[in-house]
């Protein structure tokens, strides 16, 4: 509370801790009282800690993080190399049974001069359980534009398969980090395409009945679906005796998705 009534502010620190706001409500601002400077704490220590106006706050910055830290968990990862033509699949091994997230890193813009025009490029995720037979089994997945995507689930002893695709803006093959979280270490090592069966033709066909969007035309059903994966699929059940030709139907996709 000011002499001219009620301010909202955020308390920021810097973990670089050495180079902080010097606008209104920095630690060197005449905007603070003595009485408000003991009551908060404000010293003019180049400490990384420091406080500004949330409509400040709000001009300055573009996005949140936050950041979710269970004491007990660990903590892995690895780097892999992408095209935009090319996905990319990881066999994971979990040995324990637990809530675990698997995150897929680019470089931040941060690195780029704000004049580069680099933006973070779309990135897709799924991610399926090999069961006994040795078929897929969806769990989830994700799609996002953004420096870290991440999907999650709570997982039981076994093996899976992540299959990530990037498609880079920027023309080139580039870098990423996958990475998990969980009570356990993730064996994760990349695995050759060939090495999988038809993995998201399995993936889709599976999760189009879990989805169980179905239309029935009388001769065969239909599912159809863009999903939240940013994946679209078309998938056919002949309930006739006969051979059926069947033309796919039209989507409108976002540019960013992909069939």
């Amino acid at each position: 509370m000011t002499n001219t009534g009620p301010v909202h502010l955020v308390k920021i620190r810097n973990p670089w801790g050495n180079f902080e706001w010097d606008g209104h409500w920095s630690d060197k601002s005449p905007l603070w009282t003595p009485q408000l400077r003991q009551l908060h704490g404000v010293s003019q220590a180049d400490d990384g800690v420091f406080y500004m106006s949330l409509a400040d706050f709000k001009t300055h910055f573009n996005d949140i993080q936050i950041c979710y830290v269970e004491d007990t968990f660990k903590y892995s990862s690895l780097k892999a190399r992408s095209t935009s033509r090319n996905g990319v699949y990881f066999k994971l091994r979990v040995n324990r049974e637990s809530q675990y997230y698997f995150s897929v890193n680019q470089e931040s813009k941060r690195k780029f001069p704000k004049n580069s025009g680099y933006a973070y490029s779309p990135v897709k995720m799924l991610l399926a359980q090999i069961d006994a037979r040795g078929e897929y089994i969806p769990i989830g997945g994700a799609f996002k534009a953004d420096m870290e995507v991440w999907c999650g689930s709570r997982l039981a002893p076994g093996e899976y398969i992540l299959y990530t695709k990037i498609s880079w803006i920027r023309a080139g093959g580039f870098e990423f980090s996958l990475s998990s979280y969980g009570e356990e270490e993730v064996v994760m090592e990349t695995i050759n395409k060939s090495a999988l069966n038809n993995f998201r033709r399995q993936f889709f066909t599976k999760f189009a009945l879990q989805r169980n969007k179905v239309q029935d035309t009388g001769q065969f059903l239909r599912y159809t679906e863009v999903s939240d994966f940013g994946f679209a699929y078309w998938y056919y059940v002949n309930c006739s005796a006969s051979t059926i030709a069947v033309s796919y139907t039209h989507l409108t996709l976002p540019t960013i998705y992909s069939v």
